[in-house]
């Protein structure tokens, strides 16, 4: 069955899987009683598969005469096409809504980029689950890409690696000296990639879950987290009740953003050499610590005009914050931690946000 998707164009599957992922808020919806979300998001669903279908019977024999430049072309053609797919559920579920807007939001969700024009009380949660699935599952996408696509071309940051023309095979790599076709690659590094994703997430929303998150917020900060997409169905973190656990646990979970070789069952990184003497674990540690510490400089040098320094919670909070959320802003995820607002108290700076706003 793999085998035989493997041979369809890589723009069908994807077609199909985001049609696949329509049915998680349907069935959410329906659980919830929202029988009107549920139909929207049943029937796109519906209309994805038989699209998917038709182009499936169409392009199954099709044989590209360069694989490679191919697949390159579908993953340009993936951030182009897809999220209108996308946006058919979305536009249905929000009647009150132009294309424009649910198309904008989609792109941002698959780019894991986060951004919204809508107010979050305005989406129902099922709608809220849908912008956190695109938003996990575009974080996959662009994983799978760059280990079965670009690794091999001597592409996003393998050429680093390598030492090699960017463009060119980079033998260097572990992974990838043994040719191989395209669409094995990608099914290969599916199988690979896959269950450790979704595990790692099934793992945090747990976590989240026993820390007192509800269910939707647990499972959508969870996404955003392993995708990086910052995706919430309330307020962020700020909507949370996870507290001070639920950060520590998505701050562990961070790691995995910070580098390549946190991921467990993939190559193209040296497992022989050790974690602490990892380049891009040392520069992300180094940057990470450098903002509270800016931020502390800049108080005890200037002033304490509320006492802040004499309450041993109140600095270990506000240097907790200013780790948090300069990770999260590293990992380009976003959250906020509930304890940056006494950062920017505890710094004297009107809008301490603006330190982070270099960090991605």
């Amino acid at each position: 069955m793999i085998a035989r998707l493997a041979g369809y164009p890589l723009l069908v599957v994807l077609l199909g899987a985001t049609a696949l992922l329509a049915m998680l808020p349907a069935t959410h919806a329906l659980v919830t009683d929202d029988n009107e979300a549920a139909r929207n998001f049943f029937y796109s669903s519906l209309v994805l598969m038989i699209i998917t279908m038709m182009l499936g019977i169409a392009t199954g024999s099709y044989a590209p005469r360069n694989a490679a430049r191919s697949h390159l072309t579908a993953l340009a053609g993936a951030y182009l096409l897809l999220p209108l797919a996308m946006a058919l559920p979305f536009s249905q579920a929000v009647p009150d809504t132009t294309l424009v807007n649910a198309w904008f939001e989609m792109v941002s969700a698959f780019t894991t980029t986060g951004a919204t024009v809508y107010d979050p009380g305005r989406l129902p949660e099922s709608v809220h689950l849908w912008r956190a699935t695109v938003g996990w599952f575009g974080g996959f996408f662009i994983l799978l890409a760059g280990y079965a696509i670009l690794a091999p071309l001597n592409l996003g940051g393998v050429e680093v690696i390598s030492g090699r023309v960017p463009g060119r095979g980079a033998n260097g790599a572990t992974q990838i000296t043994r040719v191989a076709e395209p669409a094995e690659r990608i099914t290969r590094f599916a199988l690979q990639i896959f269950p450790i994703y979704s595990g790692f997430t099934i793992v945090l929303w747990i976590g989240l879950l026993i820390a007192g998150d509800g269910a939707v917020i647990a499972l959508t900060h969870a996404m955003a987290t392993l995708s990086t997409s910052g995706i919430s169905s309330g307020e962020g973190l700020a909507s949370s009740q996870s507290g001070f656990a639920g950060e520590v646990m998505i701050f562990a979970f961070f790691a995995f953003a910070l580098t390549r070789r946190c991921l467990p069952g993939t190559g193209l990184v040296d497992r022989n050499q050790r974690l602490l003497d990892d380049p891009e674990l040392r520069v992300a540690g180094f940057v990470i610590l450098i903002v509270p510490v800016v931020l502390f400089l800049r108080h005890w040098v200037e002033d304490d005009p509320h006492g802040s320094l004499s309450d041993p919670v109140a600095v270990l909070s506000a240097i907790w914050g200013a780790i948090f959320t300069a990770s999260s802003f590293l990992t380009t995820t976003g959250f906020e931690s509930a304890s940056w607002t006494s950062t920017g108290d505890w710094s004297g700076l009107g809008a301490p946000v603006c330190c982070c706003l270099a960090l991605p």
